[in-house]
């Protein structure tokens, strides 16, 4: 569809007013009846022209004035014709209406007949409820015996069964016209059948000539029925509905009636509909205007108003992505419906704009829904950094847009970049850097993984802390013991695929740090200090890499909440503040990071403004130092996870000399089993290998020879090593980490261990 022609206007010229959506809903609010456009659905059609809000009204008014002009119709058909949705049984409850209680000249005469066939299955059944509503109406006016002749010509004509009759009298007795005697049949029995159909078609005639009454039959509905049964309808109306006095007005779908004709029928084309129909009428199509401000009044009312900030974005959204998709009241009622469902289920926790896109993608076309679900690393970006930039363009095309027709593509392509713009990498050549990400996942939109899954599964995913969640954070931030209980509640919440809530939080934080009030950025990092070595967990950390985990985040976090947002005697004051409370492993670290920042590169140059002044990265490195003596004095110092990353930072703390300073205080302390444990567990890391055929990576231990070297005697801790797996009463675990060791050396002396 030409969406650029159902707007009457190109959207890059169109300039749409801050207040657009709030005037559009109060234009529809302020009815006078009080009707909620929202409530109109498939199900439920307009009665009233009052209720009109897509200008049916006049085309309906239109229709009832000549129908009631008509003095004389001869079984005249009137077709309104419209695709499925479009508005015709809205249109059509617009005609009656005018008919009836419009006050129409000439329409005083008028008996208004409704048959709906969808309530009858099968050719009997239908041909048996036509002639019964035609008596129930219609032969209310004729003379008995012209009415008894009806009958017979009903029998007649529709063949059935005294069965499916009897079925048919019980289901149309309720319907608005009494039975035709308790267990009367439709069809006379004692009617002997003497007359000819044309005779009896002729008397009919002529009683409904005289008769001062005009009928209009009104057959909406066919776009429901079997194929089969809507042609008979057709039939029905040809073969016997051409009396005096008799208008019918019948609603379809005229490309749908005229394709089963073609099936059917394929020497009628559409002659048949020529031969039955007289006055066909196309149902005017909906004003772009008066659609648009229909679903944004739902829209409004469903997810409510779209922030400021956020309403350019909005309508980028509406015309590349929405708007494409709706050209018939049904679109409306479609999409209305779905997010009634769906928005409740995420409302806060995914971005609104994209949430409405993606919608009616999923209404309009699912199979590239779907597809956006299946390559999930591929729209939100990942994959197409492994891809050739020549081969990205095809992969793209094929992985999203395969089950679609090339020419629907360019438009698919726009609105897919609009939500994913990772994929303009591909079909236009642009690129993003990492601070665009950073405000799209702030935004919670269907482009970052982390925020994807809740856009389909309509569930917030594990992967991801909800809006409340960070909402109560951000306003208790200024709360140390609320701050340490959330944090400590992560810790203790595990997530699905591994790890645990911890760090989810910590990144959540990160994103949304800029929204953290200035007054609370010192408490919230002194709390986050006093707790910060819980946090550093194997359970967080990735098993192909050592340098990342919830430490990782936190120096992460420090850059957005500190480092970007406060000067650097704003930085130094609440840094060293939190210092004085840190736990130790994390003092370490972030004091050494502090101290490596004033220093020069190779080039001589710093590389950007240092995290804190020298002089505070002094007294952190003074009070770091100071804390790390102590720990080593009273033997808390070795039982640090990562002893032997900690005794190269406590070297580093020293500067010149420190080597030699802490290999002497190791090789005092040789003699202490649990220091020599500590250095057997500490000097393993843990590789990884794939060979050819394998379809995993597989665990293999490390061990350098070189950080050995550097911080101990190897021949003195290789002998008490021996020493201690010579006794008998070694603890197991002890033993096990100890002749690990040992056989890890073995293998590098041997060379079948990479050093």
């Amino acid at each position: 569809m030409n969406w650029r022609r159902w707007f009457g206007r190109d959207p890059a010229t169109v300039t749409m007013p801050a207040e657009a959506m709030k005037d559009a809903a109060a234009e529809l609010g302020d009815r006078p009846d009080g009707l909620d456009p929202a409530a109109i659905s498939p199900d439920h059609p307009i009665e009233r022209p009052e209720q009109d809000v897509f200008g049916f009204d006049p085309f309906a008014r239109a229709i009832a004035n000549s129908i009631a002009g008509l003095k004389s119709p001869e079984g005249l058909v009137i077709g309104i014709h419209g695709p499925w949705g479009s508005g015709k049984s809205s249109a059509v409850n617009l005609v009656k209406h005018h008919l009836t209680k419009g006050g129409l000249k000439g329409a005083e005469d008028l008996t208004l007949v409704e048959f709906n066939p969808w309530w009858f299955n099968g050719a009997d059944a239908l041909a048996i409820a036509f002639f019964r509503e035609m008596d129930s109406s219609v032969g209310k006016s004729l003379p008995a015996k012209a009415r008894t002749v009806l009958r017979d010509l009903g029998r007649k004509l529709s063949g059935a069964s005294p069965f499916i009759e009897a079925v048919v009298n019980m289901v149309t007795a309720g319907t608005g016209g009494a039975a035709v005697g308790t267990g009367a049949k439709l069809v006379g029995d004692s009617l002997d059948g003497k007359q000819t159909v044309l005779e009896e078609h002729a008397e009919i005639a002529k009683a409904l000539r005289s008769a001062k009454r005009r009928f209009v039959v009104v057959i909406d509905d066919l776009d429901r029925l079997s194929v089969d049964d809507a042609l008979l309808v057709f039939k029905l109306v040809k073969s016997a509905g051409r009396l005096p006095s008799i208008v019918y007005v019948m609603v379809f779908d005229r490309v749908l009636i005229e394709t089963a004709v073609k099936e059917r029928f394929p020497s009628e084309g559409p002659h048949f509909l020529e031969k039955i129909v007289q006055a066909g009428f196309e149902l005017p199509p909906p004003e772009p205007h008066d659609l648009r401000d229909l679903l944004l009044k739902n829209v409004n009312r469903i997810i409510g108003q779209i922030p400021t900030d956020q309403e350019t974005r909005f309508w980028n959204v509406f015309y590349d992505v929405v708007a494409p998709n709706v050209a018939l009241p049904r679109d409306i009622v479609r999409l209305t419906n779905a997010l009634e469902v769906t928005w409740p289920a995420v409302a806060g926790d995914v971005d609104a704009p994209d949430f409405l896109a993606m919608e009616s993608l999923r209404q309009f076309w699912p199979r590239v829904h779907r597809a956006i679900y299946d390559n999930k690393t591929l729209v939100c970006g990942h994959e197409l950094s492994f891809i050739p930039q020549g081969q990205a363009k095809d992969h793209c095309n094929a992985q999203l847009l395969g089950s679609v027709s090339e020419q629907e593509w360019p438009q698919l392509q726009k609105a897919l970049m609009r939500l994913f713009p990772a994929l303009e990498n591909a079909w236009k050549n642009n690129f993003y850097d990492a601070e665009f990400e950073r405000e799209w996942r702030q935004q919670r939109r269907v482009c970052v993984e982390t925020h994807f899954d809740p856009y389909f599964r309509l569930t917030l995913s594990d992967q991801a802390a909800s809006a409340k969640e960070i909402e109560a954070f951000l306003v208790s931030a200024d709360d140390p013991d609320f701050v340490r209980d959330a944090l400590h509640q992560a810790l203790a919440t595990p997530r699905r695929r591994g790890g645990t809530r911890a760090a989810v939080l910590l990144e959540e934080l990160t994103v949304r740090a800029p929204l953290v009030p200035e007054a609370n950025i010192g408490p919230l990092v002194a709390a986050i200090f006093g707790m910060a070595d819980e946090l550093e967990i194997a359970a967080d950390r990735s098993e192909f890499f050592s340098f990342d985990g919830n430490f990782l985040r936190l120096h992460l976090l420090l850059n957005r909440l500190v480092y970007q947002r406060l000067a650097i005697e704003q930085r130094d004051a609440v840094l060293e503040a939190a210092a004085q409370t840190a736990t130790l492993r994390w003092l370490i670290v972030f004091s050494l990071r502090c101290i490596r920042l004033q220093e020069s590169a190779p080039n001589g140059q710093v590389s950007g403004e240092p995290l804190t002044s020298a002089g505070a990265a002094e007294r952190l490195r003074a009070l770091t130092l100071a804390r790390v003596e102590a720990a080593a004095s009273e033997g808390a110092f070795i039982r640090l996870p990562d002893l032997v990353s900690n005794l190269f930072s406590w070297r580093d703390l020293i500067g010149d000399g420190g080597a030699d300073q802490v290999r002497a205080w190791l090789a005092e302390r040789l003699d202490d089993d649990a220091l020599v444990e500590a250095l057997a567990r500490s000097f393993i890391s843990v590789g990884w290998t794939h060979t050819a055929g394998d379809v995993v990576a597989r665990r293999e231990p490390r061990l350098n020879r070189g950080s050995v070297e550097a911080l101990v005697d190897p021949v003195a801790l290789r002998a008490r090593m021996t020493q201690i797996l010579s006794r008998e009463d070694v603890e197991a675990g002890r033993r096990e980490a100890i002749e690990q060791f040992e056989a890890a050396w073995v293998r590098l002396d041997c060379g079948t261990l990479d050093d």
